[in-house]
């Protein structure tokens, strides 16, 4: 919105009268002084109100961090003997259509399962909590793998810090 002088001014200038400083106080400056302050209050009361944009997570897990290691790595999907022993999911990360990404994208497990993520790509990348509510992995090259057991039940997003766009959700149920 183009701000325009007041008719004072105006009506001032027009009878050619030199004008004292501080006389012009354009329309409508006013209303935008107060109201940028409000707008500004409101946008933090509705941010604090969503929870500041974080990640909501129901629990804090109880992970255990396996270095990267090389080499070939199992490509079975969720795997348990009739002994009890611990599952173990993994999850690849690819390049499919020119873009990098966790497959599965989704992944919903039960409370003690132990997730393998694997780098399938030719780049870098990091499996990262967008909470905090698991340690991130190193950097994974090419053939290395990051696990975790995930021992509570809970909503874990998580991305890569390298490829900011590389999310995915990992859904932990009792």
């Amino acid at each position: 919105m183009p701000v325009s002088p007041s008719p004072g001014y105006l009506s001032a200038r027009r009878q050619g009268k030199r004008l004292k400083p501080g006389f012009f106080c354009p329309r409508g400056i006013m209303s935008f002084s107060l109201l940028l302050p409000l707008a500004i209050v409101t946008s933090l009361l509705l941010l604090a109100a969503c929870g500041g944009g974080s990640t909501a997570i129901n629990a804090t897990p109880t992970a255990s961090y396996t270095a990267p290691t090389t080499g070939p790595s199992p490509t079975s999907q969720a795997t348990q003997s009739s002994t009890g022993t611990l599952n173990t999911v993994q999850v690849q990360i690819i390049e499919q259509n020119g873009r990098y990404q966790f497959s599965p994208a989704t992944l919903t497990i039960k409370k003690g399962t132990k997730v393998e993520w694997i780098n399938k790509s030719d780049a870098p990348h990091t499996v990262t909590s967008d909470s905090g509510a698991f340690s991130a992995s190193n950097t994974l090259e090419e053939g290395q793998t990051f696990s975790l057991v995930f021992t509570t039940a809970g909503t874990y997003r998580y991305h890569c810090s390298i490829h900011s766009y590389m999310t995915a959700t990992i859904v932990v149920t009792a």
